[in-house]
């Protein structure tokens, strides 16, 4: 998962809103406003479409927007006490979405399950180095950057993007994490939870 979205709606280093950004004409996307289930085109705050995916199914939940022009993804999906997502919002040359915010993102959707009745106590991210293409993975190269620096592996996890953003949202302990030279998943955890059963 990588993405840092725009800064001046994103300054703030406190635990993110729930509310997620929209202003008609300008940027973002009217979540809060959406009756859910959804799947369907909507517009934009800055005039682009894209495509709402946010529904449930037994004890799978799942929130996915799409800009398919673009290929930017937000996706963030729950099955059982567990989420896990995959976010572009910010291509390897520095080119931003102007209505995905990856912070925002995460708190709308796990607000979103919270309120479907849903309990989420972890949070497994998984990295994975980009060679080649329009994408990068932030998370993983700062990860590698991290364990190269000396840190341990639960050290270097927690100070990723994904990490720091983890830990506002509450998911503050690193319950594991397994490297190599394909990925680096690290599941994150709130605290006093059990480990998942091996």
């Amino acid at each position: 998962m990588d993405g840092v979205g725009n800064t001046e709606v994103e300054r703030s280093k406190s635990k993110p809103s729930a509310v997620y950004p929209y202003l008609k004409g300008h940027f973002g996307i009217p979540l809060n406003e959406l009756k859910t289930p959804i799947q369907d085109e909507i517009i934009t705050g800055s005039g682009r479409k894209v495509f709402c995916d946010i529904g449930e199914d037994d004890d799978i939940a799942w929130v996915r927007i799409e800009d398919n022009k673009d290929h930017y993804i937000m996706h963030i999906n729950l099955k059982g006490d567990t989420v896990a997502g995959e976010i572009h919002t910010r291509k390897k040359n520095g080119e931003r979405h102007p209505d995905f915010f990856a912070k925002n993102f995460l708190a709308f959707a796990l607000n979103h399950f919270a309120q479907q009745g849903y309990s989420v106590r972890r949070f497994k991210a998984m990295w994975a180095p980009v060679e080649s293409g329009e994408w990068g993975s932030d998370n993983y190269e700062d990860y590698q950057r991290l364990i190269q620096e000396g840190k341990t592996p639960d050290e270097a996890a927690k100070e990723t993007w994904t990490g720091k953003v983890l830990s506002q949202l509450g998911f503050v302990e690193v319950e594991s994490v397994q490297s190599d030279e394909n990925f680096t998943i690290a599941l994150f955890k709130k605290p006093d939870q059990n480990p998942l059963p091996e």
